[in-house]
């Protein structure tokens, strides 16, 4: 993680001071891509995650405009578990939605015009890409077996994808009109991590999920709270991603999975500012996602079982 990070850091320095804020969540999404599913999706990911970043920056100044694009990530995100992606793409409509609640800077000369968003595609897909091949030689070596593929069926991919649409872009909405200064990303990135609609409603996994998501929040308001320099957050964050991806590698628990990368993406868009204030929003905004998404898993599943049930009745025969 430190030789991804590296670069960008230097750039930071040298050209831009929000490169590194635009590298560290694409290069994330990447990462995360390419351990939870392959080196080819994590590419694929990689590049859409430029893209939708650079939309998504343009569109932070609409309400509407903007809270459509969340929600179409996320359903998109939703629909790919059609054909076993939803895991490599959930980052996208994750960490999309920072972008918009705290665009990056202007460039050194104060430019907001097509530089600066050629700017923020370029680092981006550099270092998506970047992070892709730095886990492929790191991995090279080592016999890693392919990531089984959770395959949805269409009805149910499509139904899941529509309400996670309309749970998020109606978030997204509420929070850019009547809270855009709050920590409203949160909720979405709660609702989502959460939520894993259409593989039946295992209320066990899902409190597992919760207990993660609440305990990395409550590690990541903390810190926040003792005030610690951005340096060293910076690196916490760091190191919380290896333990996250170690915890995901070796097959540990779920919990420890969400509890290390809950605080890791916490502590990336905090700033020096943050204080105890900020730390219960965080807080708080957990807890209503974590309720939210329970409400969400438990609709989306009992209208797939019904659904099913329904295809398993036997129809009577006909007349003729």
């Amino acid at each position: 993680m430190l030789v991804i990070a590296l670069p960008f850091v230097a750039i930071s320095a040298a050209w831009w001071s929000s490169a590194i804020h635009v590298a560290a969540l694409a290069a994330l999404a990447a990462v995360i891509s390419f351990t939870s599913s392959s080196r080819v999706a994590a590419t694929v990911i990689a590049v859409i995650f430029a893209v939708a970043a650079t939309i998504g920056v343009a569109l932070s100044s609409t309400t509407v405009a903007a809270a459509l694009f969340i929600a179409g990530c996320a359903g998109l995100s939703a629909y790919s578990s059609r054909w076993g992606y939803a895991s490599a793409s959930l980052m996208i409509a994750i960490l999309v939605p920072y972008y918009i609640h705290s665009p990056p800077g202007a460039l050194a000369d104060g430019s907001t015009g097509a530089s600066y968003f050629g700017a923020i595609a370029l680092v981006a897909v550099t270092a998506g890409l970047w992070a892709v091949a730095v886990l492929s030689y790191a991995f090279r070596k080592r016999k890693v077996k392919p990531v089984p593929l959770t395959i949805v069926a269409a009805p149910d991919a499509l139904l899941g994808a529509i309400l996670i649409a309309l749970v998020t872009g109606s978030v997204a909405f509420v929070g850019l009109t009547w809270f855009p200064t709050t920590m409203w990303v949160w909720l979405l990135l709660t609702i989502l991590l959460l939520t894993k609609p259409t593989q039946g409603l295992n209320l066990v996994q899902t409190r597992d999920r919760a207990i993660g998501t609440v305990g990395g929040a409550a590690i990541a308001a903390l810190i926040v709270a003792l005030g610690a320099p951005a340096v060293l957050t910076g690196l916490l964050a760091l190191l919380l991603i290896v333990a996250a991806l170690t915890a995901m590698l070796s097959g540990l628990p779920y919990w420890l999975y969400a509890t290390f990368l809950t605080p890791a993406v916490v502590l990336m868009d905090s700033s020096a500012t943050d204080g105890v204030e900020i730390a219960a929003e965080r807080a708080g905004l957990t807890l209503v996602g974590a309720l939210i998404a329970v409400g969400l898993a438990f609709v989306v599943n009992f209208v797939v079982h019904a659904r099913r049930r329904g295809a398993l009745v036997p129809q009577p025969a006909g007349n003729g």
